[in-house]
C-alpha cells in the first residue's frame, strides 16, 4: 500500500471521527454550562461554575478547530 494511501486511510477512518467526537463533546460541554449558568441565577456559584464550563467548552472548540486548520495548512503544503 503507497504512502499516501495509508495517511489517507488514516485521516478519514480515525483522525475525522476523533475530531468530530471532540468537537461534539466540546459543544456539549458549553451548552452545559449554559444551562447551569441560567438555571443556577439565584446562586452565584452555580453561576461561576456555568461560566467555568462554557469557558472550558469554547477554549477546547478553539483547540480543536486550530488542530485541524493547521493539519489541513500542512496537507496543503506537503501534496
Amino acid at each position: 500500500m503507497p504512502q499516501e494511501e495509508i495517511i489517507n486511510t488514516l485521516k478519514t477512518k480515525i483522525l475525522n471521527p476523533i475530531e468530530g467526537f471532540l468537537i461534539v463533546l466540546a459543544t456539549l460541554f458549553f451548552l452545559w454550562g449554559v444551562v447551569e449558568f441560567i438555571a443556577g441565577a439565584s446562586s452565584e456559584e452555580k453561576r461561576t461554575q456555568g461560566k467555568r464550563h462554557m469557558l472550558w467548552g469554547i477554549l477546547g472548540l478553539v483547540i480543536i478547530l486550530g488542530a485541524r486548520g493547521i493539519r489541513n495548512v500542512l496537507e496543503k503544503l506537503f501534496s
